[in-house]
């Protein structure tokens, strides 16, 4: 846009140099042909002919910069005089250009969506693999070397995490292929048992 109005500033100072011209021109050929006609109005009729036809070519001249067709602009251009140009000096766009900013907007944001879709994909699957991983772990040898310490006494106490719920286990009993038998104190103190499955502890730790 500031290149548009820097040429309609030289533009009108190019108008005014022709209009100037244009009445020292006439003035001397009327004078040639011993035709009186008074300067000032050969001006005024310049100006009135420059009027028009600069808002008509301004008009045009800023429609085929923008990659429109300059006839209709043109011809707008005689019927509003540089009303119609300063309109479309900073009403029109480049022809295109909106569906191309609409489309890139469209790209952006698909590129988007789909860096949020990997992203979120990855997650699961780091998250699938950790648990993996952690369920990997538990084993009934895994279990046979814990349920003892180092000197044959039965190591515990333990905390864990399974199904959803937190337990102080108190001792290893058996590991089976599937699962691990278990000792507990329940909320009056009293030991109990339980079966854990491998596939549903989540944490196991030292107390």
């Amino acid at each position: 846009m500031n290149e548009d109005i820097e040429r309609a500033k030289y533009f009108l100072q190019d108008v005014g140099y022709w209009c100037k011209d244009t009445a020292v021109i006439l003035s001397r050929r009327f004078e040639k042909a011993e035709i009186e006609a008074d300067p000032l109005v050969l001006l005024v009729l310049a100006l009135v002919v420059v009027f028009f036809l600069g808002s008509a070519f301004w008009a045009a001249s800023i429609a085929t910069c923008r990659r429109y067709n300059p006839v209709v602009p043109f011809l707008f251009g005689l019927l509003l005089p540089w009303v119609f140009p300063v309109v479309i000096l900073f009403a029109l766009d480049i022809k295109g250009e909106r569906a191309r900013r609409r489309k890139e907007a469209q790209q952006q944001k698909e590129r988007e969506e789909a860096l949020v879709r990997k992203a979120e994909a990855e997650r699961r699957a780091a998250e699938e693999a950790l648990a993996n991983d952690i369920h990997a772990k538990w084993t009934q040898s895994y279990f046979e070397q814990l349920a003892r310490k180092a000197d044959g006494r039965s190591a515990g106490p333990f905390t864990v995490d399974f199904a959803g719920q937190t337990m102080r286990v108190e001792r290893i009993l058996e590991a089976q292929s599937a699962l691990v038998l278990v000792e507990f104190k329940d909320d009056h103190g009293v030991t109990q048992r339980v079966r854990i499955p491998y596939a549903k502890i989540d944490r196991w730790e030292d107390c």
